[in-house]
C-alpha cells in the first residue's frame, strides 16, 4: 500500500491499527497489505509525517526512512527524512528510540527533544523547536530563531522547488519567519526579501540566496 501527497498540500491517512498520520508535502508512505501480522507495525516513509501512533505493546511500530530508523510502542511524533539531506525526529509525547541507517532504533529521545541524523548515521540530539516542527499541520511555516538553510529547505519541499545559497555565510543565518502556506510562493519570496537579511529570487525552478 502507498499513499502519496503532492506539493503545497497535506494527507491524513488512518492505518489498520488506529494509528493516525499526516503526510506532509511531496511525501509517500509505504506499507504492506499485511501491516502488523507479523508481530510488527513498520512502515516506509520518504518525506516528512506526524505520527499518532496508538499503542500496542505486543507489536512495535517501526518507521523506515532514507537514513534513519524510529522505534516506537505508542506516542506522538514527527519524521523528516527527504531524500539527500539529514533526516530529523521530533517527540511531542511518549518515547521514541532513533537509529542511524536501518538499525531499529538506538538513541532514546524525551518529550521535546529533537534528533538529527546525518549522512553517516551519526545522531545528534537537541531542544526541538516544537512551534516550527509542527507547523506544517497547522498550514504555517513557523520558524524562531532557526537557520536559514533549515527554512528554506522546507520552502523548497513545500513547493517543490530548488534552493541554491551564493554565499556560505548564508547557510547558518537565524531568522524569525512565520507565515501560511497557502499563499503562493511569490509573496512568501515576498515576505523574505522584507526580513532584509538576504535577497531572494525565485526562476526556472528555483530559489536563489544572495
Amino acid at each position: 500500500m502507498a499513499v502519496h501527497t503532492p506539493a503545497a498540500t497535506t494527507t491524513p491517512v488512518a492505518l489498520p491499527d488506529g494509528t493516525q498520520v499526516v503526510l506532509g508535502s511531496g511525501s509517500r508512505l509505504e506499507y504492506d497489505s499485511d501491516f502488523g501480522h507479523n508481530g510488527v507495525r513498520e512502515v516506509t516513509l520518504y518525506g516528512e509525517a506526524r505520527f499518532s501512533v496508538a499503542h500496542d505493546a505486543r507489536k512495535p511500530f517501526i518507521v523506515k526512512s532514507d537514513n534513519m530508523s524510529t522505534r516506537v510502542l505508542g506516542t506522538v511524533f514527527y519524521v523528516r527524512s527527504y531524500r539527500g539531506g539529514a533526516g530529523s525526529v521530533v517527540l511531542v509525547e511518549g518515547s521514541v528510540s532513533v537509529g542511524g541507517g536501518k538499525a531499529d532504533g538506538g538513541m532514546t529521545l524525551r518529550p521535546g527533544q529533537r534528533a538529527v541524523v546525518d549522512r553517516d548515521g551519526g545522531i545528534k540530539v537537541s531542544k526541538a523547536d516544537m512551534a516550527a516542527a509542527g507547523g506544517w499541520t497547522q498550514g504555517e511555516f513557523r520558524f524562531d530563531d532557526s537557520r536559514l538553510d533549515e527554512v528554506m529547505n522546507d520552502i523548497g519541499s513545500w513547493y517543490n522547488v530548488g534552493i541554491a545559497f551564493h554565499s556560505p555565510r548564508l547557510l547558518k543565518l537565524r531568522v524569525h519567519f512565520n507565515f501560511p502556506r497557502r499563499l503562493p510562493l511569490d509573496d512568501v519570496l515576498q515576505a523574505l526579501n522584507d526580513l532584509g537579511v538576504a535577497r531572494f529570487k525565485y526562476s526556472e525552478g528555483r530559489i536563489d540566496i544572495e
